[in-house]
């Protein structure tokens, strides 16, 4: 704790190029899943929470993906379990969703997966994990769906159509 004037601690160094771009809690029932780490070319890893080193106030961090040309940079991370889904979308609007499980579990020092097939120029904008009630969503949806095919069918107020007669 610290008076109102305080300017705060250092929680991390950074080099002239790094930068923060995820900060999760880890309590004890989050250290038993998993680190989604997602690259902007559509590359992505799970990765055990149990994998990287407690670090204290002033550390520099861990590897968490390595990173070439050919994954790009971070675009995201996430804490998940096997259970989840996430939907990822790209700048130019392509939206996926997957089940985190069907994405494969490597360690710290590994460039990734395809997660997400990319067109030229288009990136990895956001990944958001889906909760337990997005079946609830899903259910609601068809729901939805169901209402608008009734409204888009052809009304005979419960007569068969008649067949349109030819001129002869």
């Amino acid at each position: 704790p610290m008076g109102r004037p305080a300017a705060g601690v250092i929680g991390i160094k950074l080099g002239k190029t790094d930068r923060v771009m995820a900060a999760i809690v880890v309590d004890e029932v989050a250290a038993k899943d998993d680190l989604l780490i997602v690259s902007e070319n559509g590359f992505g890893k799970r990765t055990a929470v149990a994998e990287f080193n407690v670090q204290r106030r002033g550390g520099q961090g861990v590897t968490a993906m390595k990173l070439t040309a050919r994954n790009g940079k971070l675009a995201s991370a996430e804490l998940v379990n096997p259970e989840q889904e996430v939907m990822l979308m790209s700048n130019d609007g392509i939206v996926i969703r997957t089940r985190v499980a069907q994405i494969s579990r490597y360690g710290r020092q590994t460039q990734g997966v395809a997660v997400m097939r990319l067109g030229n120029g288009d990136r990895v904008a956001s990944m958001t994990v889906l909760s337990e009630q997005s079946e609830e969503a899903d259910a609601l949806v068809d729901t939805l769906a169901d209402i608008e095919n009734e409204n888009a069918a052809p009304k005979t107020n419960g007569r068969t159509p008649k067949a349109a007669k030819s001129k002869r």
